[in-house]
């Protein structure tokens, strides 16, 4: 089938089995993708502080948008043409710009809430999906298969998706937890490298400071100094006591329990 022209006779639908097969194929890469991309977060603190969890999934399903669009607008993505299916339009021709489009952001809607915009197919004759119905399109057979492959393939991919969908729940709840771990730790390295400032403050002074803005200007760059803090902590909710011989600095993380660490010294010891 090339784009822009008619078969004389019409193609059959392809069926629940084919399609599901399909998005199997097609979704679990980039399912894969983000779960190591979690895994990763949960056992690295080289991260940026701003990719969260929410966000590197967030990521993940934007690409995967974009596979979508460029694969309806072809016809059909590469799980399709391995299982000989495409997406046509109601004239049998391939989807232009804008259905492609809609479509591709009606199989990320469909894919929500477990899969709700898939089980339409369930309840029409013509097996139309959330996603077909919003952009206008069916889903065809360029090869026919028998039953004993499609119900045997269909069976794997329900298999496979169940796996991966627990590896990537079991991901979020672990990169979350770790997440929070991770910035308990960035925090308190800020923390000892205020500590740091401190004693050269007091090696040129004499004495500790209770002013956050004294450990600014000691730290040679004001402004990246209030920039790093404000990743870190909470503003405004410093706490400092500091003497001749002895500091004492509290700050509030950015934690989901908005932890408060306490680094007093010298020598310097972090704790909550």
């Amino acid at each position: 089938m090339e784009q822009g022209s008619s078969s004389d006779k019409a193609p059959a639908r392809a069926t629940i089995n084919e399609r599901f097969i399909a998005y199997v194929l097609d979704l679990s890469p980039f399912l894969v993708g983000c779960i190591l991309s979690l895994w990763a977060m949960a056992h690295s603190y080289a991260w940026p502080l701003f990719l969260t969890p929410l966000r590197v999934t967030a990521l993940w399903i934007f690409v995967y948008g974009i596979y979508q669009f460029v694969g309806v607008r072809k016809g059909g993505t590469i799980g399709k043409r391995l299982m000989g299916i495409a997406v046509v339009d109601g004239n049998g021709r391939y989807p232009g710009l804008l259905q492609s489009l809609v479509r591709a952001f009606g199989q990320i809607l469909s894919s929500a809430f477990f899969n709700f915009g898939f089980w339409f197919s369930f309840f029409r004759a013509d097996s139309r999906a959330l996603h077909d119905l919003m952009a206008g399109t069916s889903v065809v057979q360029l090869r026919p298969k028998s039953r004993v492959e499609s119900n045997t393939l269909f069976i794997a991919a329900i298999s496979v998706l169940v796996f991966i969908y627990g590896f990537l729940i079991h991901g979020l709840i672990s990169s979350s937890a770790a997440g929070n771990r991770q910035k308990l730790k960035r925090s308190a390295d800020a923390l000892y490298l205020l500590a740091k400032i401190e004693d050269d403050y007091k090696a040129q002074h004499g004495t500790y400071t209770d002013s956050l803005a004294d450990l600014a200007l000691a730290s040679g760059n004001p402004d990246e100094f209030r920039a790093a803090l404000r990743q870190m902590f909470k503003p405004n909710l410093f706490e400092m006591r500091a003497g001749t011989n002895v500091y004492w600095i509290s700050a509030v993380c950015l934690d989901q329990r908005h932890t408060r660490l306490i680094v007093e010294g010298p020598p310097p010891r972090v704790h909550r």
